[in-house]
């Protein structure tokens, strides 16, 4: 989570120090497998030089930041009122960006989807919105077997962690297998409606399936998670949770 410290390879560290929206602090904490400790912080007051410098902020609000830097440390209402200004500022950028592309490459729209999603301008829900707008541009575009290539992803965090390219693949590779998830989980409810029983979803094939989108991470086969897996997805230590299921060596497929 931003603000506290996970564990994360050199690879993945790279991928966020590149992302002109994230502000890292990373120190390598085991010489032996290469990984370190991190913590990342999206744009506010305090954080904004990345995207000073790639140009998506104006000279009039670097100087205002700059001009109440120390006042804002005391004074919640002045820096929350500064907060929003940026926040719009940014989102005036992007979608200024953005306006009027035809996409209809989910590995270009993976781009759109990395920068909403670390402007990260709401509390809460900024995945399920930046989803929300790819999928408004996917039907926009009305190109080839558009609700078969809207992206999903069922490991949150890696549209953050990972190089856009990869992101992009991440989101191609795992679409299927979630529609495929999303079928049998109706079939599933029908046959326990007409049944009188309730439904077995986690016993479904296709959750094992689903792990198969991690291929492109190194993973070989399909795996089922166990009860530690689950605790590493529900608090998002996701590099532990590739070493364990992947091996030590699965960051280097993000190089």
């Amino acid at each position: 989570m931003p603000g506290n410290t996970f564990t994360a390879p050199k690879e993945e560290v790279q991928a966020m120090q590149k992302n002109p929206y994230l502000t890292v602090e990373a120190k390598q904490s085991n010489a032996s497998s290469g990984d370190y400790e991190v913590a990342y912080y999206y744009p506010d007051v305090f954080h904004y030089d990345g995207v000073a410098k790639a140009g998506y902020i104006s000279t009039g609000l670097i100087q205002e930041l700059t001009k109440y830097n120390l006042t804002m440390k005391k004074d919640r209402v002045l820096r929350e009122t500064m907060t929003k200004k940026l926040l719009q500022e940014l989102l005036n950028d992007l979608f200024g960006r953005w306006y009027g592309k035809y996409v209809s490459n989910i590995r270009e729209l993976s781009k759109f989807m990395i920068e909403f999603v670390s402007i990260h301008p709401y509390a809460d829900y900024n995945g399920r919105t930046t989803r929300m707008y790819a999928h408004l541009a996917i039907y926009e575009a009305n190109s080839g077997d558009g609700f078969n290539s809207l992206p999903h992803e069922y490991i949150s965090d890696l549209d953050t962690l990972s190089p856009p390219t990869k992101y992009g693949e991440f989101t191609e590779n795992s679409s299927g297998y979630i529609y495929a998830l999303m079928r049998d989980m109706m079939k599933e409810l029908i046959t326990a409606v007409s049944l009188r029983k309730s439904p077995s979803y986690y016993d479904l094939p296709a959750w094992l399936e689903l792990t198969r989108s991690m291929q492109m991470f190194g993973l070989q086969n399909s795996v089922k998670f166990d009860s530690l897996d689950d605790k590493y997805i529900e608090t998002r230590q996701f590099a532990k949770l590739f070493n364990k299921i992947i091996g030590p060596n699965w960051g280097k497929t993000l190089g």
